[in-house]
């Protein structure tokens, strides 16, 4: 039995405790979800752009007039890219506001915020194996030990979280991707100096999302080519968060970019530069990772939050 199935049991399966609506927020726009007993369900999602919906609290009143949900105390579980404090969401390059607050005066029910990255923390319990891909060589992961989840698209996120046995006991969210790039080369270092005249600070981040246009802007050294950069980049951050966590455990990585690393020369390049750690090679070495593919991973992810939240409350 999984993690969800197990709390799902402990819980129960009424349809008052078992509905809820689930929600990923991604900047310009959301993804909606009804979950009930069995999931999340997928034929309910809904995609809307925040330029069609002023507020979120319009977007979701919209989401349940269309699949006739009603929002009289239905739970509510929101993610989001960006920090998330108790009580609020403050969207990363987008313009909703939400609030636990101004969400509990519209539905009377639970509400639970989390980052979007620890939402797919909560989900690797439950991710079906096709989904995960191992990356190179690597031990079994090790039970009881943390593992981190490293998303990578138009931004880049990062959680770590802790098991007990099948099921996920803790997850913590950060912002990882904003901490300062270590250039390891020449080369990456006279990028890196760039941005940081450019912008005041350069980030992981800023290099692993590093595009044509604003390479424009920038003189990059003979011979480097942006896509080496961004893996370069990637592979060091994975490795100092593995590191940070002593998570050997194992990495998921996720999303569209940290999918190119399913070419076969990209992934035993990737854990080249993810070991090269000095001393710490040879833990590294055998640190497993997967590459996760699976689409609507937050929402499944935002469900098994609640009702993780909702077991121990029980």
């Amino acid at each position: 039995m999984s993690g969800l199935e197990q709390i799902e049991a402990k819980l129960g399966s009424g349809p008052d405790r078992a509905r809820a609506i689930v929600a990923e927020i991604y900047g310009p726009g959301a993804h909606f979800a009804v979950a009930d007993a069995s999931g999340v369900r997928l034929d309910s999602v809904w995609e809307v752009n925040a330029a069609e919906q002023p507020t979120f609290t319009g977007a979701l009143q919209a989401f349940a007039a269309r699949t006739k949900t009603s929002l009289a105390q239905c739970p509510l579980a929101i993610c989001a890219a960006g920090a998330v404090k108790p009580d609020v969401i403050r969207i990363t390059n987008g313009s909703w506001f939400v609030s636990r607050a101004g969400l509990c005066a519209v539905t009377g029910g639970e509400v639970l915020l989390l980052n979007d990255v620890a939402a797919m923390a909560w989900a690797t319990a439950d991710a079906p194996r096709h989904a995960c891909k191992p990356i190179g060589a690597g031990l079994a992961a090790s039970g009881g030990r943390p593992q981190v989840i490293l998303w990578v698209g138009s931004g880049v996120g990062a959680a770590a979280l802790v098991r007990d046995g099948d099921r996920v006991a803790r997850v913590i969210d950060t912002e990882a991707g904003h901490v300062s790039f270590a250039a390891a080369t020449p080369e990456e270092w006279a990028v890196s100096e760039q941005l940081r005249r450019i912008h005041g600070h350069c980030s992981a981040e800023r290099i692993i999302g590093l595009s044509v246009p604003t390479s424009t802007r920038i003189e990059l050294p003979a011979g480097i080519v942006i896509a080496d950069l961004q893996l370069g980049a990637l592979a060091s951050l994975a490795g100092d968060l593995v590191l940070a966590y002593a998570a050997w455990g194992g990495l998921f990585l996720a999303g569209p970019v940290a999918e190119r690393l399913s070419d076969g020369s990209r992934a035993a390049r990737f854990r080249a530069r993810f070991a090269a750690k000095g001393r710490m090679r040879k833990l590294l070495d055998t640190t497993p990772i997967w590459l996760l593919s699976e689409r609507y991973l937050a929402l499944r992810g935002a469900l098994a939050a609640l009702r993780a939240q909702q077991s121990s409350a029980a």
